[in-house]
């Protein structure tokens, strides 16, 4: 399937946005706030089975891209290779903005995955304590400490770090996993569906703190997601992945904070599904008969 570039602009206005570039290596460079990320004939297979297939994409620096597809797509495989924690079976990742000798790069997951015999503080300061600082170890612990104190506040949730995890609820959890993420102000923040185990309300709300905290820090953002809504509400750009392939690439140039349920975002929103289940009518009519018989018996 060939992947479709498109740019949304108001109502109608389209045009091609993704700079996309054309082994096996994660690459991590220097230089620059936010870190850019470029993928080149990316594959990657468990065992016989391939998950990404030759995958070009390029995301600029301070970007916001969301991820999109049916589960087993390969989206989350995609994410976790860009962050070097899978390694690709062919071509080449490179983030190549991140500032020498700081991690550029930080991962939040859709469990806070709390040490729940830690303090809230100290939870965070996980995300930015160096533990090889032998000379300083005081000076570089209580900088620890300011920084995750500073980190707390910034997510509203600065007269908690004396608590336990169990005293939070869902949200504030995901608040203090989102604080340990950008306690070390990492270049590039990986997403992996944090907000889905959130009820609605709390969900939105995320939401907009994500995109606060962003626009502020100017990282680059890449958002996993299963909701079409939840990615064209915060990214500049939603690409979707389906069998493993760039099925569609799609900006969303429209003025922030944005407005839910407006005709524009309804509009990009059917764009995207309507790319969906076309794919899946298609599977459906290519299948034997029988086959469908026993799968709807």
């Amino acid at each position: 399937m060939t992947a479709r570039s498109l740019t949304a602009r108001g109502p109608a206005a389209f045009s091609p946005i993704a700079q996309r570039q054309t082994s096996g290596t994660t690459r991590l460079g220097a230089g620059g706030k936010g870190a850019t990320v470029t993928l080149r004939g990316l594959s990657k297979s468990f065992g016989v089975k391939p998950v990404l297939k030759n995958v070009d994409l390029h995301i600029p620096a301070g970007q916001f891209v969301a991820v999109v597809g049916k589960s087993g797509c390969g989206k989350s495989t995609l994410l976790r290779t860009i962050l070097g924690l899978e390694a690709p079976t062919a071509g080449d990742v490179r983030v190549a903005d991140a500032a020498p000798n700081v991690q550029a790069a930080r991962i939040m997951f859709q469990e806070p995955r709390l040490l729940p015999w830690a303090r809230v503080i100290d939870n965070v300061v996980v995300g930015v304590r160096n533990k090889s600082d032998k000379s300083a170890a005081r000076a570089a612990a209580q900088n620890a400490l300011d920084a995750a104190q500073n980190a707390l506040d910034e997510v509203g949730l600065g007269d908690r770090g004396g608590d336990w995890p169990s005293a939070l609820s869902g949200g504030q959890k995901q608040r203090v996993a989102l604080a340990r993420a950008l306690v070390s102000h990492p270049r590039l923040l990986a997403l992996d569906e944090p907000l889905g185990a959130l009820d609605a309300l709390t969900r939105i709300e995320m939401q907009g703190l994500v995109e606060r905290i962003w626009r502020e820090q100017g990282f680059t953002a890449v958002l996993v997601t299963h909701d079409v809504s939840e990615a064209l509400a915060l990214a500049d750009r939603v690409v979707l992945v389906e069998d493993g392939a760039i099925a569609l690439d799609l900006a969303v140039d429209l003025p922030r904070p944005r407005r839910r349920g407006s005709p524009e975002l309804a509009r990009l929103e059917g764009i995207i599904l309507d790319q969906l289940f076309r794919t899946g009518d298609r599977v459906a009519a290519e299948a034997p008969a029988d086959a469908l018989q026993e799968a709807y018996a």
